[in-house]
């Protein structure tokens, strides 16, 4: 198994986790749409690492057996309206927190990101 910084997939399989201080989170959350805290806020574990408070957003997926982050939305609801990429398409939990991710890294505190993958 190797261990890479950033986003690297191949075509059977990926895997990511973003470990976000608290302190930053709630920072970043106000500045996103109603629709995409929701999503966050259904994704999000909570944990601790060298005293610091985390949310924890990670996902594995597998060509044939589909993504954790959508069998996770399976129960999701929002009242509201919904928006979509350039396609139309409903924004997948995937962008969501990649979204969270590209603004977390533009604020002023840590952020631990990871990417697993077998190869």
């Amino acid at each position: 198994m190797k261990t890479r910084a950033g986003f690297v997939s191949n075509s059977s399989s990926s895997s990511f986790v973003l470990a976000i201080t608290k302190e930053n989170y709630d920072k970043c959350l106000p500045q996103l749409s109603d629709y995409h805290q929701a999503v966050l806020k259904h994704l999000a574990e909570t944990d601790k690492f060298l005293g610091r408070d985390l949310v924890v957003f990670s996902d594995m997926s597998n060509a044939g057996d589909g993504s954790t982050l959508r069998y996770k939305m399976e129960n999701f609801t929002f009242d509201g309206e919904i928006p979509t990429d350039k396609w139309g398409e409903e924004l997948s939990a995937n962008t969501i927190v990649i979204t969270l991710s590209v603004l977390a890294n533009e604020t002023p505190d840590e952020v631990f990101e990871y990417e697993i993958c077998d190869g």
